[in-house]
């Protein structure tokens, strides 16, 4: 029941982030499991060895691969307008500067109007 662990990580996300995992059963001791994640659900099945597997096949899988399909489903599902929406599914991330004339040249440019 992936699903499930899946489900308990984003409930605990939302106000236990900066536990150890091998704390993450603790958020659920005063809550109601059984509403929360469902009638058959046991406290102890939620365990940190058990969310660790999850977390890896779900980054095996690929995090923005799944982001996109939840997306598509929520919009196919909730009949979502997306003529003037945007779901942005990347990372991109640059560190240091570019080397090359263009961006030496708006660096002058920066210079000499703040001059």
């Amino acid at each position: 029941m992936p699903g499930v662990l899946v489900k308990a990580i984003l409930i605990n996300g939302l106000g236990f982030v900066s536990r150890p995992l091998y704390l993450f059963s603790q958020f659920f001791d005063d809550k109601a499991i059984k509403i929360l994640l469902g009638e058959d659900i046991e406290s102890d099945y939620i365990n940190d060895d058990k969310i660790g597997r999850v977390m890896d096949k779900l980054y095996k899988y690929g995090l923005n691969n799944l982001f996109i399909e939840i997306a598509l489903s929520v919009v196919k599902k909730f009949q979502i307008d997306i003529k003037y929406s945007h779901l942005d599914a990347t990372s991109f991330h640059l560190h240091g500067n570019y080397n090359n004339e263009e961006s030496k040249e708006k660096s002058s440019e920066v210079t000499n109007i703040d001059q």
